[in-house]
């Protein structure tokens, strides 16, 4: 999924900065992406009924952020940018 993002980026010029975030006690998100100043987190899951919850240190230091859950039975409108400000 973290590629095919980062082909739609590509291809539609978009130009986020990528990273993953983690803390010293083992919280973390699988990708955080940086455009035009808005955070945008995804967590990725295999099973759509898991619901991971947002981390508490990346609540609390950037409350401004979207935050959203992806697995396979929303993985398209995450790689193509469908729904972007999932909270």
């Amino acid at each position: 999924m973290l590629a095919e993002r980062m082909k739609y980026n590509l291809y539609t010029g978009r130009h986020p900065t990528s990273h993953f975030w983690r803390t010293y006690d083992r919280q973390e998100i699988d990708l955080v992406e940086d455009y035009a100043g808005q955070l945008t987190a995804a967590e990725m899951k295999w099973s759509p009924r898991s619901t991971p919850r947002v981390p508490g240190g990346w609540r609390n230091a950037y409350p401004e952020s979207a935050f959203q859950v992806v697995h396979p039975g929303n993985y398209l409108g995450f790689v193509t940018g469908d729904g972007e400000r999932s909270s």
